[in-house]
């Protein structure tokens, strides 16, 4: 990604169809909206390594300050330093595709922002968890609830 791919004042990244994994099927760029979080972390990126990536690259890498073609190593260790075990960089993908399923977000919207070609990728991605499935299945006792008043108040306060 580069710098030019991102547009701070609109608060989106655009990935040319070269740049991202779906572009050459879609021919499509992608559009990823910012929320506060990326957005801030990003401009304070910026605004820290400026003079650094005379290349352009937002993420340049360390040895030719070109495109940085794999993170594998800077991975290891950022998890290695940070005490985490059993994490792959991949995760933050399934991670991310979760807490908005979770949080009711449309798969279709989730499929959307995560670039994928069709739903069912990203079926494979959003998880919901056991308290999730648990929250879901209570609305039936709140929709039950509400059709029982509803009908009480039909029928003058008698039951259905």
């Amino acid at each position: 990604m580069q710098w030019s791919d991102i547009d701070f004042n609109a608060r989106v990244i655009t990935l040319p169809p070269d740049k991202h994994k779906t572009g050459y099927k879609t021919n499509k760029p992608l559009r990823l909206n910012l929320n506060d979080t990326a957005f801030d972390t990003l401009r304070a990126w910026r605004d820290q390594c400026k003079e650094k990536s005379p290349t352009g690259y937002v993420f340049p890498s360390p040895k030719t300050g070109g495109k940085l073609d794999n993170i594998s190593t800077s991975w290891e260790n950022l998890m290695k330093a940070a005490s985490i075990e059993n994490f792959r960089f991949n995760d933050l993908r399934h991670t991310f595709a979760s807490r908005l399923a979770m949080n009711c977000v449309p798969l279709n919207t989730i499929r959307e922002a995560m670039g994928h070609g069709n739903i069912d990728m990203t079926l494979r991605y959003a998880h919901l968890s056991k308290e999730s499935m648990e929250e879901a299945v209570k609305t039936l006792d709140i929709l039950r609830e509400k059709i029982a008043e509803t009908t009480l108040d039909a029928q003058g306060g008698q039951g259905w």
